[in-house]
């Protein structure tokens, strides 16, 4: 059993030990690099969220109320199931084009 934690604690030593000369490779090799801004270019004109909907995100677009739906009352709508309907309003919502409301309630933005 003494032997179980010998090894266990050489073990910890190299983890640790390898943890601080990466770490201080890391700052080495940070150091010798230059402190300009680094130029991002970005696209001239971005792509507006609405060219990227699925056709089922569509279809749950187009049933939303503005005074906002339930999901069940979504898939309905849209004729799919509840779990497609919450996939759906879940990429639309990080897309930015639907929001949450209380209540788990669904409007377009």
């Amino acid at each position: 059993m003494n032997g179980v934690r010998i090894l266990i604690l050489l073990c910890a030593s190299l983890s640790a030990m390898a943890t601080v000369w990466l770490v201080k490779g890391a700052y080495n090799s940070q150091a010798s690099i230059s402190r300009q801004p680094m130029q991002v270019q970005q696209p001239a004109t971005p792509p507006s969220p609405a060219a990227n909907v699925t056709p089922l995100e569509r279809a749950v677009l187009d049933v939303l109320s503005n005074d906002g739906s339930f999901v069940d009352e979504i898939a309905a709508a849209a004729r799919m199931s509840v779990s497609e309907a919450l996939s759906s309003l879940t990429m639309l919502e990080l897309k930015g084009l639907v929001r949450q409301l209380s209540g788990k309630r669904f409007s377009p933005k």
